[in-house]
């Protein structure tokens, strides 16, 4: 194919040599460059040999006329785009007509006129240029669309590829998202489960440890209810913190943030481990620096139980010396004011590489620590969890065979307005979480109360604890007959002043019981009992109807509290029953049923 701009070649045929040699001098002389053949059969050897990009060529010629030439190069397989001018000396319609059938692109009379045939073959090379620029491009088109192909095909396997790892990380993350979920339930179920038996554990080992003459009892039994207690607090201690872990790692466990006293919640922490360090010869001291807002904006649960965490960790690691507790304000008067607490102990401390680790869940620092010292390696773990969802963190700082020093840091939500304390006491903590529950069991429960509870173990325990505060207790066994009995008892005027409602329980459960008694009018006070402890659970249940919400395993003080808060004042002071009508239980069961 012609591409370049140099003078195109143009073959002329002719059986006249004069002819053939005058056009080939006037072509050259234009700067053309030209092949010539005396005749069809030459001229075609040479087409097929060079491939001339224009031919000139006479009609009537011996062995093979112009015709038949040009017939050859428009029906041949091999021959390329060639542009075809006849001379003949017939210029008749008839002649014109079958060159032009024959394949011709052009024609010329003779005698000829140089300066016409001139022209026109300059004609004809524009329409060659023209035609060879189109092929060319066309050429490139094509191969530039079958790159696009082939780009096609890879994008095609590229976004094919994409799609199945889209769909193996759905089914993956799906996957995960049942497992945690499996996870959740699972650790949810058996924690009920276990919180559930824990109540009946503790509650009847605190019984045997507070109930009797003490001092006729042998001092190995007394140790070993201790032992009972405090095991039994140290496993409801590590299915908390399996069931707070498991919540976190599943983006569902909720923070609460309320009005609190920052003092109270040190306060407490202060007094729950205080026995524990003097029975090790530790001090346990809290120092208060510069002035510290009267409250905060936090979950003060949260905040305690990380707090409980860190300086029981102190104690533990604190063979002689000292535990403190720092408290401070930072950025007063900025945007986000935080509020800083440091435990610091004289205890073994621990190295750089421990430190790494520390806040792993299940890690502690070295497999001796575990050893010697015990524990999951969970608090740690939870406590900057906590941490960082009330807008801080927990950092720690150590010197082998110094000491710790462990940081816990939390926003304190708006200031404004909030009172700063320089000197605070137990006196000035204005917020006190729970009052009712400081009462303990010198407070009478002058009442009727219904228990809803199918756990025989729990519905003796906690019917004794509450016949022993004072009321007068009804047992019903599942939540059709606590429904049955709540509303016969209404109808008959004589209401039960407070419902405490297990949530779970056979037949029907507890948020059906009480969704029905709301639903037909009932108003009397109704308290969930529960093996379920996180917030939500508490929001299930007063979405269901409940007034109020007491967790297993049941704490006796607390739930004394809880129950007077619900009491009308005329209830304290009722005619007072029979002693043998007070201490003897009313149990509403319904006959077992085979298979159950």
């Amino acid at each position: 194919m012609f591409r370049s701009r140099s003078p195109i070649e143009v073959l002329l045929v002719d059986d006249d040599p004069t002819i053939l040699s005058s056009l080939n001098r006037f072509l050259r002389s234009r700067g053309f460059q030209v092949l010539t053949a005396s005749n069809g059969v030459e001229a075609l050897r040479i087409i097929h040999e060079v491939g001339p990009p224009l031919v000139v060529t006479d009609y009537q010629m011996p062995e093979m006329d112009g015709l038949e030439l040009c017939r050859r190069i428009r029906t041949s397989e091999t021959v390329g785009l060639t542009y075809v001018i006849f001379l003949t000396e017939n210029a008749d319609s008839e002649d014109v007509a079958r060159g032009f059938e024959a394949g011709a692109d052009d024609y010329v009379s003779k005698p000829f006129d140089h300066r016409e045939l001139l022209a026109r073959i300059k004609a004809a090379e524009r329409i060659i240029r023209l035609e060879a620029f189109y092929c060319e491009h066309s050429r490139h088109l094509h191969l530039a669309n079958a790159e696009v192909a082939v780009i096609n095909g890879r994008l095609h396997r590229l976004t094919k590829e994409l799609r199945q790892d889209r769909d193996r990380a759905l089914c993956g993350q799906e996957a995960a998202e049942r497992a945690s979920a499996v996870k959740g339930d699972f650790l949810a179920t058996v924690s009920h489960e276990i919180r559930s038996v824990m109540t009946g554990i503790l509650g009847f080992a605190e019984v045997l440890r507070e109930e009797g003459d003490l001092s006729r009892a042998p001092k190995e039994r007394i140790d070993a209810v201790d032992t009972i207690i405090r095991n039994s607090q140290l496993l409801l201690q590590i299915i908390n913190d399996l069931l707070d872990l498991s919540k976190i790692e599943a983006g569902k466990f909720e923070i609460e943030r309320i009005r609190c006293s920052p003092f109270q919640i040190v306060e407490d922490v202060r007094t729950l481990l205080s026995k524990r360090a003097v029975d090790k010869g530790v001090t346990l001291n809290v120092e208060y620096e510069r002035s510290i807002p009267e409250t905060i904006e936090s979950d003060p649960t949260r905040l305690r139980q990380i707090l409980i965490n860190l300086v029981s960790n102190a104690i533990k690691f604190t063979e002689a010396g000292s535990v403190r507790v720092v408290v401070r304000l930072l950025a007063d008067g900025a945007p986000a004011p935080k509020i800083q607490f440091d435990v610091i102990d004289t205890g073994i401390g621990i190295t750089e590489q421990q430190v790494a680790k520390l806040f792993q869940p299940f890690v502690q620092a070295d497999c001796s620590t575990a050893r010697k010292f015990g524990g999951t390696g969970l608090g740690l773990a939870i406590s900057q969890r906590f941490a960082g969802q009330l807008g801080g963190d927990v950092t720690v700082e150590s010197t082998p065979g110094e000491g710790s020093l462990f940081r816990v840091t939390v926003t304190t939500g708006p200031l404004d307005g909030v009172k700063r304390l320089d000197d605070p006491t137990t006196d000035t903590i204005a917020h006190r979480e729970t009052p009712a529950a400081t009462k303990g069991d010198a407070d009478r429960l002058d009442g009727r109360i219904l228990l809803a509870e199918d756990g025989p173990d729990n519905q003796r325990l906690i019917a004794h604890i509450l016949r022993k505060a004072g009321a007068i207790v009804t047992v019903a066994t599942n939540g059709k007959l606590a429904l049955e009995a709540a509303l016969a008892a209404r109808d008959e005027g004589n209401a039960f002043d407070v419902i405490l409602m297990d949530m779970q329980m056979p037949v029907m459960d507890g948020y059906e019981a009480t969704s029905l008694l709301r639903r037909k009018g009932y108003t009397g006070p109704i308290i969930a009992l529960t093996a379920n402890a996180m917030v939500s659970d508490r929001e299930k249940c007063i979405q269901a109807g409940c007034d109020d919400y007491a967790t297993k395993p049941i704490n006796r003080t607390k739930l004394i509290g809880t129950i007077l808060a619900h009491l009308s004042p005329a209830d304290h002071a009722p005619n007072e029953p029979q002693a043998a009508e007070r201490l003897a239980p009313v149990s509403l069961q319904e006959e077992p049923r085979a298979g159950g």
